[in-house]
């Protein structure tokens, strides 16, 4: 009988093993070895590099494929990645005014009423642990896999909130967008949790129902119920080193049902309302405001399809597979009812605002 494959060794490392993010791994220099049964060896070339594409911040190896009559064996070479080198540091951010409430109890909501609320960022990278890294690049294989239109690229999180008599603070660092992923769909320990920051718009249609969006089975949580918003971005930082947080809650209305809070045949007004907190499942600070727009249910369904027609017929994302339009006397009756998964917020919200009302 021909021996069989038994395994496979990198005899010989690749000239180059250190690399920047978003390169893509060289197998210039590399042999890769095969042992057989009966102890014999040879190089094999015609193997394959499983995650070597678009390498990311943190990764520390490869992993190289080989197949012969239906065996399959692996072996990994350890690298090196280096961060992109950024353009400039950013020390501080912050938005709105003095809060009215800084006590609070224990899973409380942080009303913003009034409020104001210090963010300082200081651009360094949250470091993790060896063993969770490999864990978070096993998963994003798999996701990007699944929705290759993922992008792993870096976001806000938050390490710490400050309570005091003056402001709230949020101490800030970045990480990525698989250490995101990871933690929202497996769970990190605590210690290594992704808290993020995003901010958003729960809308209200003038004859009084809210607006709550289904999120595309292409995105990260399908066919999820939310409200319209997003991670804040570095594009929202202006030249001083300020965040413009009502930025990130614009451009995510914008990009998701085309509503713009400037536009005043749209929206008539909108403030920030409080900041939903981070859970042991979602370890996210939502930054929420409130916006009524000047439409009715028939025209903000009307203008969600041309909205939607538009995406589609030019093969744009489209972030929402549908609206839905609750009256808010029964909206939170009817969402407990849905069983869509649901962002961790919108419950409370809409309790909370038609409590308010």
């Amino acid at each position: 009988e021909p021996a069989e494959l038994q395994s496979i060794e990198i005899s010989n490392p690749p000239t180059n093993t250190e690399y920047t993010e978003g390169e893509k791994f060289d197998t210039s220099g590399m042999k890769v070895t095969a042992t057989y049964s009966d102890l014999t060896t040879k190089e094999v070339t015609n193997y394959k590099v499983l995650d070597g594409d678009n390498l990311y911040y943190g990764q520390n190896s490869v992993t190289i494929s080989y197949t012969e009559n239906g065996i399959t064996k692996e072996a990994k070479q350890n690298i090196t990645v280096k961060q992109v080198e950024q353009q400039k540091e950013i020390k501080s951010i912050e938005m709105a005014s003095l809060p009215d409430k800084t006590t609070y109890k224990q899973n409380e909501k942080l009303n913003l009423d009034g409020g104001k609320v210090k963010v300082i960022y200081d651009d360094k990278t949250i470091t993790l642990p060896e063993n969770l890294k490999e864990k978070i690049n096993e998963n994003w294989q798999i996701a990007i896999k699944q929705t290759p239109e993922l992008w792993n690229g870096d976001i806000f999180c938050v390490r710490q909130l400050v309570e005091n008599e003056t402001e709230i603070i949020l101490n800030c660092s970045k990480t990525n967008y698989a250490h995101y992923l990871y933690d929202e769909r497996i769970g990190c320990p605590n210690e290594f949790g992704n808290y993020g920051l995003s901010a958003g718009i729960f809308f209200e249609t003038s004859d009084g129902y809210y607006v709550i969006g289904k999120l595309a089975k292409t995105t990260s949580f399908p066919e999820g119920l939310t409200i319209q918003g997003g991670a804040v971005d570095k594009k929202d930082i202006e030249k001083n080193g300020i965040v413009n947080i009502e930025a990130t809650m614009r451009r995510e209305a914008i990009e998701e049902l085309n509503f713009d809070i400037k536009n005043k045949d749209q929206v008539g007004n909108y403030e920030i309302k409080y900041i939903s907190p981070p859970t042991d499942k979602i370890k996210t600070y939502e930054i929420i405001y409130k916006g009524n727009l000047k439409l009715d249910l028939k025209e903000v369904r009307k203008h969600f399809e041309k909205y939607y027609k538009y995406l589609k017929v030019n093969n744009l994302e489209m972030e929402y597979e549908d609206i839905i339009l609750l009256k808010k006397e029964t909206a939170l009756e009817e969402l407990k009812k849905m069983k869509n998964p649901k962002r961790k917020y919108i419950l409370d919200i809409v309790e909370s605002d038609f409590i308010k009302k």
